[in-house]
């Protein structure tokens, strides 16, 4: 079984595709960067 499923795989290097590691790093942080899409958060944050 693990035979079959290691010839299934695909391995795919993400890091080297520019527009996934800026979206990857700006979700690291908490909140999210884009302060818009989380308007209630935004609103606590500067009250």
């Amino acid at each position: 079984m693990v035979n079959e499923i290691s010839k299934k795989m695909t391995y795919i290097e993400l890091n080297t595709e520019p527009s996934y590691m800026n979206e990857y790093t700006g979700a690291l942080f908490l909140p999210y960067t884009e302060m818009e899409l989380f308007p209630s958060v935004k609103q606590i944050l500067n009250s």
